[in-house]
């Protein structure tokens, strides 16, 4: 087995994940469930619920759970008996004797009959088995003490352990992972359990943490006050019962727990005809201390429908084909990252002046043609219009809720009243940063049924993907000083509206935003792209909107604007200026602003020719082979891709215009 490792980064930019679950790793802001498959002797697919849900019932964190058919079924007489199921997963820990209670439950099913395999085969019966150090079929008091809990689920006829979760309260803590040690003891435990792929390679390692509450639910109020609740990125911030103004790790109401868990997510995928594949692949997390607490596999496709390498275009070709594509862009980071031992990105505050790739290049392996990407992209325009901004420094200060609404009513003439309120503040290992908040506003769409007395049989009942999403979400981000830095809102009430704004008239309302908010005096401004919601995004050939019931790809009637900072004609990328604005009304729905830049920058003079620069970066780039099988939504490309593409195991972050010399964004 070798070490590789296939993440994708953008060079002129990083987005730092640490917090979430690699249960439920967010692609899209639906982060409800992960459909993940799991290894055996066919094509399987198993439904994993996000382990950042709140506390069940039953007092354990919702971890890796299984759905199944509303009434009990009893397994056929070729099944795995229970009691076999139950010692294979004791085996694979040692016994388990610190959870002496089991319950299992037989699904026939494995999931739904609207959630099959992609990629063609059969569905795998399990045992889904929950091992506790408590019995939970005696009701359990809100304010008693979190249970060890391990759930897994097993193949009811082979046995091989598909997947496991486990939330222990003795391993709880804020102690970072240190991933070098992570990716051995996934390795090692990758050795003790039938292996899933016939061959298989390390892709990549990321951290996270999970959250468990348990104890008493504040009621409802219109200003619940300071409470604790999960970490979340702002992204992330959701409806819910619960508010967090407070990091408390042991909780700031009476009678709650609060545990936080961190894990590295160590992936592996599997390799065919010696090329790695990584969309089949095992899940391993380990903790802090070195514990095994996940595992889960996936497996959607059929790999044995991938394209032999045969005939495909030699290295050199390739290369001259990824440089026909590159694009370098000369940009200014005020401070650039790099990575310590838990594998999460630092920043060195040492600025840089350089070039960056601008775009992400791959290539088809048989033609040498470009490879289009599977997700749909916006429709973006590349503007580079500059802008002398006279900035008039409005004070955007907020020091609780009711001075926020005020300032968001004045500044955006948002109304706020009527609606859910909640506030969360972010822990020091946040993107944002220590104390920061989110402050969320939520309303919901009213409910309708068919069904119900005096309705109108002819008024549709919304769909359940409809009635889930809010109709009217605001998000604000602030500071620990209290100053406003980003506000989101989300559009669901603006779908299906027709655009009466031009982009040009968007593009003048979201300049005189920026100067009514950007700090006194005059700074120039690059205007680099503006994106268009409210044109249908280019699909795939082979995707049919219309066959997707969770179809997140309609247009919405939205301008979304990046603007960048500029110092002696050059944009500083991480201090971009975002704007949106409504196409419907033209007024700014949506902002966020960076603190102004605070370190001196390294002068424009002298630097490295455009031209130069790409030759030092593909002479350095390493490039590799790689099978991917475009997918979207709840559909697949009809046939895999053999493509290659710039090694994300050693990707070039920057070439160093005065200088050039060469970063990589190499990870530990």
């Amino acid at each position: 087995m070798d070490l590789h490792r296939t993440t994708t980064w953008s060079a002129a930019a990083l987005v730092v994940v640490t917090l979430g679950s690699p249960i439920a790793l967010d692609t899209s802001s639906a982060q409800a469930a992960d459909l993940t498959s799991v290894s055996a002797p066919r094509s399987v697919v198993t439904l994993s619920a996000a382990p950042t849900s709140p506390a069940t019932k039953d007092g354990s964190s919702a971890g890796l759970r299984f759905l199944g058919p509303p009434e009990r079924t009893p397994p056929p007489p070729d099944a795995l008996p229970e009691e076999k199921a139950v010692a294979r997963v004791r085996a694979l820990f040692g016994g388990l004797k610190e959870l002496p209670y089991v319950r299992a439950f037989y699904n026939p099913q494995g999931l739904p009959p609207e959630i099959l395999p992609r990629a063609g085969g059969t569905v795998v019966p399990t045992w889904n088995l929950t091992f506790s150090a408590a019995d939970l079929s005696i009701p359990r008091d809100p304010s008693s003490p979190p249970v060890d809990i391990l759930h897994a689920d097993v193949d009811a006829f082979t046995g091989d352990i598909l997947g496991f979760s486990r939330n222990n309260p003795a391993w709880a803590g804020d102690q970072p992972v240190d991933t070098q040690m992570a990716v051995k003891v996934a390795s090692q435990f990758l050795q003790t359990i039938p292996p899933p792929f016939p061959d298989w390679a390390f892709v990549d390692v990321n951290s996270f943490s999970e959250t468990q509450i348990t104890g008493p639910v504040p009621p409802p109020s219109a200003d619940p006050g300071p409470t604790t609740g999960p970490t979340v990125r702002p992204e992330d911030a959701a409806p819910g019962p619960q508010s967090d103004s407070s990091p408390n790790p042991a909780g700031s109401l009476a009678g709650q727990t609060r545990l936080d868990w961190r894990y590295a997510d160590v992936r592996f995928g599997e390799k065919v005809n010696g090329i790695l594949f990584p969309q089949n692949s095992i899940h391993i997390s380990v903790d802090p201390f070195g514990h095994v607490v996940q595992m889960r596999i996936e497996r959607p496709f059929d790999s044995s429908k991938l394209p032999k390498p045969t005939g495909v275009i030699s290295a050199d070709q390739a290369r001259r084909a990824l440089s026909d594509q590159l694009q370098l862009e000369k940009q200014y980071l005020e401070s650039p990252f790099q990575f310590n031992a838990q594998g999460q990105a630092v920043p060195t505050y040492q600025p840089i002046l350089g070039y960056f790739a601008g775009n992400v290049a791959a290539v088809d392996a048989f033609t040498g043609k470009p490879v289009q990407w599977v997700y749909p992209s916006l429709v973006s325009t590349t503007i580079n219009r500059t802008y002398e901004a006279n900035g008039r420094g409005d004070t955007l200060v907020a020091t609780d809720r009711q001075s926020a609404e005020r300032l968001l009513a004045k500044l955006m003439q948002i109304d706020l009243s009527g609606m859910t309120f909640r506030s969360r503040t972010l822990p020091g290992e946040s993107a944002f940063g220590d104390g920061y908040k989110i402050y969320t506003w939520t309303q919901l769409p009213p409910q309708s049924s068919d069904s119900s007395p005096g309705s109108n049989p002819g008024t549709p009942t919304p769909s359940a993907h409809t009635e889930s999403v809010p109709q009217k979400e605001i998000t604000a981000v602030l500071d620990a000083a209290g100053h406003l830095v980003t506000v989101n809102m989300n559009f669901e009430a603006l779908r299906g509206k027709p655009a009466t704004v031009t982009t040009r008239e968007g593009e003048a309302k979201a300049v005189a935003f920026l100067q009514q908010v950007l700090p006194g005096g005059t700074q120039s401004l690059q205007l680099a792209r503006v994106t268009d919601l409210s044109n249908p995004r280019r699909l795939p050939d082979w995707y049919d909107p219309a066959k997707d019931p969770n179809n997140l790809f309609q247009p919405i009637p939205v301008y979304l604007y990046a603007f960048f900072p500029l110092h002696q004609g050059v944009p500083i990328a991480d201090h971009s200026y975002l704007v949106s604005v409504d196409a419907t009304t033209g007024h700014v729905v949506g902002f966020s602003i960076p603190p102004a830049p605070s370190l001196a920058l390294p002068d424009n003079v002298n630097t490295l020719a455009a031209d130069k620069a790409k030759e030092i970066f593909m002479q350095n780039q390493p490039i590799h082979l790689i099978y991917r099988w475009p997918e979207l939504g709840n559909q697949v490309a009809p046939q895999a891709q053999l493509i290659y593409e710039f090694d994300p195991a050693h990707l070039i972050q920057y070439i160093d215009a005065l200088t050039g010399n060469v970063k990589f964004l190499d990870r530990p």
